[in-house]
């Protein structure tokens, strides 16, 4: 079995996925390290496609690894100051990894947004579309299928899977969704318009983002990024392609929410 270990870069979160790659070698099990977290391991790197991922740190390590390796079985260790994704907490990470290596756990497959328009990968948790410099107001228009929803003048564009919805999408007014419903969050940022409030709108249509005359930054997770020419169009819909989050235990996914940001 092929192990792929993710890193945040940290004191704490190095010296643990070192000890995480010593118990896992002992088993005699390969582990796939790309040239960056290998380099910050102190390690040589070892390419591959791994059968399931590790990722030591928050959610944005989750989510670098999700991005190198979409669609592979994904566990995180509780290391960071966000952590709606993961469940495993440092002091029972050896046992519980021996657990899921003898394939005794669940996994949540999590809906993705694919991007049209853009060079971009997939998101597991939104699309965020912002002006190219700080405060600097775009212009656009969103429509489902061919029908116009609203027209805009703000800070920027965020659209958010129900997993992402407790993230930068809660920071800017959006609902906490439950990560079953398919669905999108749409959420205006800074919007010079009173009626513009977010809104939660059906993955059975696709979402067409047209800008106005000026150009915008389209991130993705906070991982990738790429410009959007002015007047440019992104068509955003679901992925046919699922992250697939092990789990141990049943989260409940609102007192998660209630913990982390309550």
């Amino acid at each position: 079995m092929r192990i792929g270990l993710f890193v945040k870069r940290s004191d704490q979160a190095l010296s643990i996925a070192r000890t995480i790659h010593d118990h896992l070698r002992k088993k005699g099990l390969e582990i796939i390290l790309n040239e960056e977290n290998a380099k910050v391991l102190g390690m040589e790197p070892y390419p591959g496609v791994p059968d399931m991922m590790i990722a030591v740190g928050g959610d944005g390590s989750l989510l670098h690894a999700e991005t190198h390796h979409p669609g592979v079985p994904l566990v995180c260790i509780r290391v960071g100051s966000l952590n709606f994704l993961s469940d495993i907490e440092v002091e029972d990470m050896l046992p519980s990894l021996d657990t899921i290596l003898d394939g005794d756990y669940d996994t949540e497959d999590r809906l993705k947004l694919s991007i049209s328009g853009l060079d971009l990968p997939d998101a597991l948790n939104e699309v965020a579309i912002m002006g190219t410099r700080p405060g600097f107001i775009i212009e656009y228009e969103v429509y489902t299928g061919d029908k116009l929803v609203e027209k805009v003048r703000a800070d920027g564009l965020i659209v958010a899977t129900p997993t992402g919805s407790t993230a930068y999408s809660l920071a800017c007014g959006g609902p906490v969704v439950d990560w079953r419903v398919e669905a999108f969050v749409v959420v205006p940022v800074s919007p010079f318009k009173l009626s513009a409030r977010p809104s939660v709108v059906s993955t059975r249509d696709r979402l067409r983002i047209v800008l106005g005359d000026q150009p915008a930054t389209v991130v993705v997770d906070g991982q990738c990024e790429a410009t959007l020419p002015a007047h440019g169009e992104l068509v955003l819909a679901a992925s046919e392609q699922r992250a697939r989050l092990i789990r141990l235990v049943d989260i409940n996914y609102f007192e998660r929410a209630r913990f982390e940001v309550g």
